[in-house]
């Protein structure tokens, strides 16, 4: 199913039947990153996978891409659904997500879990290097390289040894980004706003995960 904002059509799937939860992607992947878990969960949950604007099969739509601008995009596809209430969950860009849908949509969340997303903003050496990429991006062939170089980092040595499909499933999904899409996404990522701040309004239960081989 498709929403559209500001340009954008987002696309959502729905799977099984229960109370909501909203699933959240990494960047540069899509919602297929969640595809292994969601046999289970829908189960017990009515499962939302979106692809944020730019991923997957969502297009990149008009104007900068910020953490409100996919705040508010999944606003949209929640009213779509007909979602008043929801269990939110997201990995990397989908987690920093998060933090602003709760300053923003307090009431929609039931609970939250946080995978690889912490809510400090870009230091400046993150910002360099963030340009550093979307340099490289821009020069022939660099696209590519960056995802060849983003499906390594995304997963831990011994998740590797052990599963070494997942690298490449990752880094099929990455294709599906294009260039614009990667630097409005880096963008976005490194001007994200302090959401320490937001910490302490928090009053739903959360779950906090990080990875031990979490490189980035």
């Amino acid at each position: 199913m498709f929403v559209e904002r500001q340009g954008a059509q987002l696309f959502f799937e729905v799977k099984g039947a229960g109370q909501a939860l909203v699933l959240l992607h990494p960047t540069p992947t899509n919602h297929q990153f969640w595809l292994p878990m969601v046999e289970r969960l829908s189960a017990k949950f009515r499962v939302l996978l979106v692809d944020l604007r730019g991923h997957g099969r969502s297009t990149l739509g008009n104007g900068p891409m910020t953490m409100d601008t996919l705040a508010d995009d999944v606003h949209a596809v929640l009213t779509a659904a007909k979602v008043e209430r929801a269990h939110f969950a997201g990995c990397s860009i989908g987690s920093y997500l998060l933090y602003r849908y709760w300053a923003k949509y307090p009431s929609q969340m039931q609970s939250m879990a946080f995978l690889c997303g912490k809510p400090q903003p870009d230091s400046a050496a993150n910002r360099e290097k963030r340009q550093e990429w979307m340099e490289l991006a821009q020069r022939p062939g660099g696209l590519g390289k960056f995802y060849d170089s983003m499906a390594a980092s995304l997963l831990g040595t011994t998740a590797q040894q052990r599963h070494p499909e997942l690298r490449r499933t990752a880094r099929a999904m990455m294709d599906d980004v294009s260039l614009d899409a990667m630097l409005a996404i880096q963008q976005c990522l490194g001007s994200r706003p302090d959401s320490v701040p937001v910490l302490t309004s928090i009053g739903v239960p959360v779950c906090v995960v990080a990875g031990g081989e979490d490189a980035s």
